[in-house]
C-alpha cells in the first residue's frame, strides 16, 4: 500500500498504509467508533455486505459515485456529504479490502480535492 508508482495511486498524502500497521505518522489523529449491530454469522454477513457494497455509506446519507459496486483495492469513490445542494465532495481510493469469512471491510485514502488527509477503515 505504500507504492506511489502504481497506476491509480493519487492519494493526497504520502504515508499510505498507516491504518494497517497502527503506527500513525506525526500530525495524524485516530478516531475509533464501535457499535454492536448484532452477533453471529447472519449479522456478520449482513454487515459485511453493507460495508463492501457501499450500503453503509448510503444509509448514513452519503451520496456516492463509485467505480465499482463493491469496495476493492484501487476502486475510486467520491463521497458527497452535507445537506441538499450544500454538499462537499470527498474523493477517496480504496487501498485494501477484506472479504470474509470472519471479517469484512475496507480502508480508503483521501485523494486530491478531499477536505481531509489520511485513511478511514470500516470493519465488521
Amino acid at each position: 500500500m505504500n507504492d506511489h508508482s502504481r497506476p491509480g495511486n493519487d492519494c493526497s498524502y504520502p504515508e499510505q498504509g498507516a491504518s494497517r500497521t497502527g503506527d500513525l505518522p506525526a500530525g495524524y489523529r485516530r478516531l475509533r467508533h464501535r457499535a454492536r449491530i448484532g452477533h453471529g454469522r447472519p449479522a456478520l454477513d449482513v454487515a459485511g455486505g453493507a460495508l463492501l457494497g457501499w450500503r453503509m455509506h448510503r444509509l448514513a446519507g452519503v451520496r456516492l459515485d463509485v467505480e465499482a459496486e463493491e469496495a476493492a483495492p484501487g476502486v475510486a469513490v467520491r463521497c458527497a456529504i452535507g445537506l441538499g445542494p450544500l454538499r462537499a465532495g470527498a474523493p477517496n481510493r480504496v487501498l485494501a479490502a477484506v472479504n470474509g469469512p470472519d471479517r469484512y471491510g475496507f480502508t480508503y485514502g483521501t485523494r486530491h480535492g478531499h477536505l481531509g488527509r489520511g485513511e478511514a477503515t470500516f470493519l465488521g
